[in-house]
Order: structure tokens, then sequence, then C-alpha cells
């Protein structure tokens, strides 16, 4: 079992998030051409010596569509995450590209259903190679409790509240 050091929320708050955030859109400046994290053939240990990292890391991502944040997301494995968003075959692990897919098409069902219509796949792929026209910027952040807290928080800061909902299932 870990055992965590106390983390206060006003401290979280007014320290943490705002720190975070400025690291953030320093990482913004500079962005990635998500079209990197989805080459076929092209594994994850590949993109992360492309981008200088030795290993998978736990952080927050921020998609980019023409000059502008549209979508926040966290993951324990950002690289594997993003290649998800772009090659992923499934609303479980595509789920951005599910979403966008599904807000255009007008068809019926549930999502079992409808990915298995030739209609909704042709969304689909459209979604995903919409995406991957993105660019990317992300930063690590190894504690659970911000990472969780601040997807919230730069969700709100961005303006990316269309695509990040919060909503449960």
């Amino acid at each position: 079992m870990r055992i965590r050091k106390r983390i206060r929320f006003k401290a979280l708050a007014s320290k943490n998030l705002p720190k975070f955030m400025g690291k953030l859109r320093k990482a913004m400046r500079s962005p990635k051409k998500a079209s990197d994290f989805k080459n076929p053939g092209r594994g994850v240990k590949s993109i992360l010596k492309s981008i200088g990292c030795e290993k998978d890391f736990a952080g927050l991502y921020v998609l980019i569509k023409n000059g502008r944040p549209f979508y926040v997301g966290i993951s324990r494995h950002v690289v594997a995450r993003l290649r998800q968003h772009l090659m992923g075959k499934r609303h479980t692990n595509a789920t951005l590209a599910f979403q966008m897919a599904r807000k255009k098409w007008n068809g019926e069902g549930n999502r079992k259903q409808i990915e298995k219509r030739a209609t909704f796949k042709k969304e689909f792929e459209k979604a995903k190679n919409t995406l991957a026209k993105c660019k990317v910027a992300f930063i690590e952040i190894s504690d659970p409790l911000t990472l969780y807290v601040f997807e919230v928080y730069a969700a709100v800061q961005l303006n990316t509240l269309e695509w990040n909902k919060f909503e449960t299932h």
C-alpha cells in the first residue's frame, strides 16, 4: 500500500494547479503533430524515442485544432492513449473520435450497434482523420489526485467543454 503525503486542497488550488497550467501553456507553444502518434507499424517505444522520452508517463494532454485547444484528456500512459485516439477501432479506445462521429451521424442505436454500421464507420474514420490533423501538447503529472483535479481545471481554463463534459455513464 502506498502512503501519500496529505495534499491540502487550498495549496492544490492556489499553487499546484496554476503551476501546471503554466507548464501546459508553455507546452502548447510548441505542440507536436498528432499524426506522429498514428503511423501504423510505429509503436509506443518508437514514438517515445522520437519525442525524447524513455518511458510512457502519466499526465495530461490537450488536442489543438486550428490553433485552439478543443479537448483535454488524462492518462497513466499519455503516448499510448494518444495513439489509441488516432488508431482505435472501437468506442472503448477511440472515445473522442467516436463522440465526434456520433454527433454527426443521425442514426439510432447503442454504441455497439452503431459502430457496426457502414455509414457510422465512415464518420468514425473521418473523425480520426480530423484528430490526426491536430496538434497535441502534454505534460507529466505523476500524482493521481492532482492529475484528476487538473483535468477539470484545464478544461475550464482552456474552454474545451464542448467535448470535455465530465458526465457519468
